[in-house]
């Protein structure tokens, strides 16, 4: 019961993080329909459970800039204070959508609350579903909007959110995806590879 509590109250700051007021608008429609209804903590409850089992957008963003041997990526530790896979790298900041809020204006946004710094030319360029489960008892199910764009300032980390940046080129980040996977969360090697590939396709930063 204890460890049930525990993975309820994770999900529910995981919302209270996103910033969210109604949790039912990240989910699909027919996970909507068991949200509906009840007072505002139960569908508070409601929600935060369903991130178990129902799709609900999400919004990684991936900041690039050119370094002296080609395109770089912006790579964010995760906090230890965040509410799963804390300490592990990431692509630069991920986030949801708010209620009403555009996935773009989401990820302006969100890169300025985590990394301090202003976004410019941020542009969707793939979408894919992913699944996993964390050694918390958590579970994500999402429909990820990957977000590319570069950074127009420089980095003032908030604490709360990124623990460490760094930038790194292709090549040893595709080898650090091979030999060293636990190091990163879940859903970065799909994020990160998306990223490296529509860049030397495209030829664009």
């Amino acid at each position: 019961e204890l460890a049930r509590i525990r993975n309820v109250n994770a999900r529910r700051r995981g919302v209270e993080e996103a910033g969210i007021v109604d949790p039912s608008s990240l989910f699909a429609p027919n996970a909507r329909s068991i949200i509906s209804g009840g007072n505002e903590d139960s569908r508070q409850l409601l929600a935060v459970a369903a991130i178990a089992s129902a799709t609900h957008s999400g919004l990684p963003v991936v900041l690039v800039h050119e370094g002296e041997g080609g395109p770089e990526l912006l790579l964010a530790k995760r906090s230890l204070f965040k509410y799963h896979s804390g300490g592990l790298w990431a692509n630069s900041c991920c986030s949801h959508p708010r209620v009403g809020e555009e996935i773009i204006d989401a990820a302006y946004r969100r890169v300025q609350e985590e990394l301090g710094c202003t976004a410019s030319a941020l542009h969707e360029i793939a979408a894919f579903v992913y699944r996993a489960e964390f050694d918390n008892g958590l579970c994500e199910y999402e429909y990820d909007h990957v977000i590319v764009g570069q950074c127009a300032s420089g980095l003032e980390l908030n604490p709360n959110e990124v623990s460490e940046a760094r930038w790194v080129g292709f090549d040893a980040l595709a080898e650090e995806l091979v030999k060293e996977p636990k190091h990163f969360a879940a859903w970065a090697p799909i994020v990160l590879t998306l990223t490296m590939n529509h860049i030397t396709q495209t030829e664009t930063v």
